[in-house]
């Protein structure tokens, strides 16, 4: 979470205006008069005395640190596990061996191909 982090007023405002909208949409949806009451309350406090909402605040910005140390390692694993992990199978299926790993260390000549050219200024105006 937010250890040692002091939130700032911008958040706090953030927070209560994020609030108020939610409130906004909920009175939308449901036309429920409690909505409508409590967005006022909420962008009232906001203009008022926006260090009211620095406990939701730290609450909202803890929960969004959590969550940038876990989706990106769940989402990497999806990807790989869905897109790397079947083309590489499928690769070693149809016995492609694109890096020569197969003939790594099995003599003393070199697995690198060695290419004879010479660069130009067309070669690097468009490397891509």
């Amino acid at each position: 979470m937010i250890q040692g982090r002091n939130i700032s007023q911008r958040q706090n405002t953030e927070v209560g205006v994020l609030l108020g909208l939610v409130c906004i949409v909920l009175f939308y949806f449901y036309r429920q008069e409690f909505y409508l009451w409590a967005a006022m309350l909420a962008l009232g406090m906001v203009l008022i005395l926006p260090l009211v909402f620095k406990p939701l605040a730290w609450l909202w910005f803890g929960f969004s640190g959590l969550l940038a140390m876990i989706v990106p390692t769940i989402l990497l694993g999806i990807i790989y596990y869905l897109l790397v992990f079947p083309v590489g199978y499928l690769r070693r299926l149809m016995g492609k061996d694109s890096l020569q790993l197969n003939k790594f260390k099995k003599s003393r000549s070199s697995v690198l191909v060695s290419v004879e050219r010479t660069f130009g200024k067309q070669d690097f105006e468009r490397t891509f």
